[in-house]
C-alpha cells in the first residue's frame, strides 16, 4: 500500500470512528445529522443498513444504538431494506416510552428469540407501526411484542399498512386495541403471514388476536402456530378475516378465545367470488366461545352484486367449542344469503366436526368424522415452538386424514406417519386429522425380548398387541414361498395377542426340529418375531432361542 493510500485509509478510519457516537444522538433528538453520512451501525454506506442494537435503554442512551435509533437509522430514505439486529447476549426488556418510530420502507428486525428480548408497549403504546408503500416487504422474528395499547384505531401490538408483513418466531400478547386487531392489524391491499408464532391473550373489538382486511386479492396466512386466549367483543375472538382479504389458516391451534357476537375461534367474512376465500388445513380449533359459531363462524352473502364464498375445511378438527345455544352451532355456523338460497354449503373433507349448526350444510369432499371425541390432551408444550393438543393413540382423528401437501404437522416433524395396523380412510395418505402428527416415539412402543418356557414362546412387551412368530428362515411373502425349501427349518408360524408385561405363543416344532431335539435333548434355533402393539408400528427381530427337551 503506498503512502498516499495509506493517508486515505487513516483519514477514512477516523471518520467512521467520529460517527456512531453523534449518529445515534443526533437521529434520536431529531438535531440532524445529514442523510448521507456513512451509517455505522452496520458499516454500510449510503444503502441498507444492518443496525445493532446494543442495549434495552428506552428511549435515548448517549454512544450507544437503542432500538429506536436503529429503527430511525433504518427509516433514512437512503437506508430502504435495512436489516435490524442486536447484540449478542443480550436479553431482557425494552419498555418504551412511546410508540415506535413509523415504519416506512422495507424493513427486517431480527430479534435473537421471543424468549430473550420483549418489547413492551407499557399498556400505553402501540409496538410497532407500519404503514409503507404497497407491497413493501417488513419482516419481524425472534421478538416478543406485548402490552401493546391503541384507542380509537386497530393493531395494538403491530399495525400494518400496505406492507406485506411477515411475522415469525414470535410472540404477541397482552394487547387491547378497541376498533380490533389487539394483536396484529393488517389492512389496504397488504398481506400478513404468520409463522411459528404465539398470538396470546389480547383484547379488540373485531379480531382481538389477529385482525385482516387487506384487499386487492392480498392474502392472510396463519401458519405453525397457536392463536389462544383472545378475547373480542364482537366477531372473531382469535382471528377475523375481512371479506377483501382471502386467508388461510395452516397447521394451526386455535384455543380458548371468545367473542360476544360470532365466531369465538374464527370469524370469516366470504371473500369476493373468485379469490380463494378462507382455506383452512390441518388445523385444531377448540374451547373457544361465542353467541354464534363458537369454533368457526361464517357469513357468505353478496356485496355489491358480488358473490362471496364460503370456507373450505379440510384435515381440521372444530370440536368442543360453545354458543349461546344448539342451534348457534357451537362449532360451526356458517350464514349463507346469496341471491335466492337459503343456505349454503361448506366443503369439508377429512376433518372431525363436532357439531353443525341448522341450516350450515357440509359439502362432503372427503369422508368426515361427526360427533365424535377427538380425544386431545391440554394445551401443552409437545415440541415444536409453539403449544399444541396431541390427540391420544386411542383418538379416532388417527390415521383418518390427507396432507393436503403439508409435509409436516405444527410443530414441523414429518407428516403422514401412517400406522399400518389403522386402515386409512377413504382416499386419505394416513395422516392424522388436526394440527399434531403422531410421531413414532409418541405411539405405544414396539420393543419386545422374547424366550422359550415349556411348549410357549414369552414376549416380554410394553404395551398391548399381537404377536407372530417364524422361522428365521422362512419366506416374507407367497412368491418367496415357492423359491425357499422347508428343509432345516425349526419353527412353524405361530401367533397370539394380549397385554403387558407378558404375551404367550405356541411354540410349533416342525418334525425336522422335533427330531433334532430328541436326540440332542435341547435345541438352539432362531425365530423371526413380529410384535405389533395395537395401534403402533410392528417391529420385526431375529431372536435365538433355546429349547429344552429329553435325550
Amino acid at each position: 500500500m503506498s503512502r498516499r493510500q495509506r493517508k486515505r485509509e487513516e483519514k477514512r478510519r477516523r471518520h467512521q470512528d467520529d460517527q456512531p457516537r453523534v449518529l445515534g444522538r443526533s437521529l434520536a433528538t431529531g438535531t440532524g445529522v445529514a442523510v448521507g453520512a456513512t451509517l455505522l451501525m452496520g458499516g454500510v454506506a449510503q444503502g441498507a443498513c444492518t443496525c445493532t442494537v446494543q442495549n434495552l435503554e428506552e428511549p435515548i442512551d448517549a454512544g450507544t444504538t437503542t432500538l429506536r435509533d436503529a429503527i430511525n437509522s433504518s427509516q433514512q430514505p437512503a437506508n430502504s431494506g435495512s436489516t435490524i439486529t442486536f447484540a449478542s447476549g443480550l436479553s431482557g426488556t425494552i419498555t418504551l416510552a412511546s410508540t415506535l418510530p413509523l415504519i416506512v420502507q422495507p424493513t427486517t428486525i431480527i430479534g435473537p428469540g421471543a424468549g430473550q428480548i420483549t418489547v413492551d408497549g407499557d399498556d400505553a403504546y402501540r409496538v410497532f407501526d407500519i404503514d409503507t408503500a404497497p407491497g413493501d416487504d417488513v419482516s419481524i422474528s425472534g421478538l416478543t411484542i406485548t402490552n401493546g395499547s391503541v384507542t380509537g384505531g386497530r393493531g395494538a401490538g403491530i399495525r400494518s399498512k400496505y406492507a406485506d408483513l411477515t411475522l415469525s418466531d414470535a410472540v404477541v400478547s397482552s394487547s387491547d386495541a378497541d376498533e380490533g386487531g389487539g394483536g396484529i392489524a393488517t389492512y389496504d391491499t397488504g398481506s400478513l403471514t404468520v409463522e411459528k408464532t404465539t398470538i396470546s391473550g389480547n383484547t379488540g373489538d373485531r379480531g382481538a388476536g389477529v385482525y385482516a382486511e387487506s384487499g386487492s386479492g392480498s392474502v392472510t396466512t396463519v401458519r405453525n402456530s397457536t392463536v389462544s386466549g383472545n378475547s373480542g367483543a364482537d366477531y372473531g375472538g382469535g382471528i377475523y378475516f375481512d371479506y377483501s382479504s382471502p386467508g388461510a389458516l395452516e397447521n394451526s391451534t386455535v384455543y380458548q378465545n371468545s367473542a360476544t357476537g360470532s365466531g369465538g375461534g374464527v370469524y370469516h367474512f366470504g371473500a369476493y367470488n373468485g379469490d380463494p376465500g378462507l382455506v383452512v388445513t390441518g388445523s385444531t380449533i377448540t374451547h373457544n366461545s361465542a353467541n354464534r359459531g363458537g369454533g368457526l363462524a361464517c357469513y357468505a352473502s353478496t356485496n355489491n352484486g358480488t358473490e362471496l364464498k364460503e370456507p373450505i375445511v379440510r384435515n381440521t378438527i372444530i370440536f368442543g367449542n360453545t354458543a349461546d345455544s344448539a342451534s348457534d352451532g357451537p362449532d360451526l355456523s356458517c350464514k349463507f344469503t346469496t341471491g335466492d338460497e337459503p343456505g349454503g354449503v361448506v366443503p369439508t373433507g377429512f376433518s372431525l366436526i363436532g357439531s353443525v349448526a341448522p341450516g350450515t350444510q357440509l359439502d362432503q369432499t372427503g369422508p368426515n368424522l361427526l360427533a365424535q371425541d377427538p380425544q386431545l390432551g391440554p394445551l401443552a408444550g409437545n415440541g415444536g415452538p409453539t403449544q399444541t393438543q396431541k390427540p391420544a393413540v386411542t383418538s379416532p382423528v388417527i390415521d383418518q386424514g390427507a396432507a393436503f401437501g403439508l409435509g409436516t404437522d405444527q410443530r414441523g416433524l414429518g407428516r403422514p406417519v401412517e400406522i399400518p395396523s389403522i386402515p386409512n380412510a377413504a382416499g386419505g395418505d394416513g395422516s392424522d386429522i388436526g394440527a399434531v402428527e403422531l410421531q413414532p416415539s409418541e405411539l405405544p412402543p414396539n420393543t419386545f425380548t422374547a424366550k422359550v418356557k415349556g411348549k410357549k414362546i414369552l414376549v416380554t412387551v410394553l404395551a398391548a398387541g399381537s404377536v407372530g412368530v417364524a422361522d428365521s428362515k422362512a419366506p416374507l411373502s407367497a412368491s418367496e414361498s415357492k423359491k425357499k425349501k422347508k428343509k432345516n427349518r425349526f419353527l412353524k408360524g405361530s401367533s397370539g395377542a394380549g397385554s403387558a408385561p407378558t404375551i404367550k405363543v405356541p411354540l410349533r416344532l416342525t418334525k425336522f426340529a422335533k427330531q433334532k431335539l430328541r436326540r440332542k435333548g435341547k435345541l438352539g434355533l432362531k425365530a423371526r418375531i413380529t410384535f405389533t402393539p395395537d395401534r403402533g408400528i410392528p417391529s420385526t427381530r431375529n431372536v435365538k432361542l433355546k429349547v429344552k427337551g429329553k435325550k
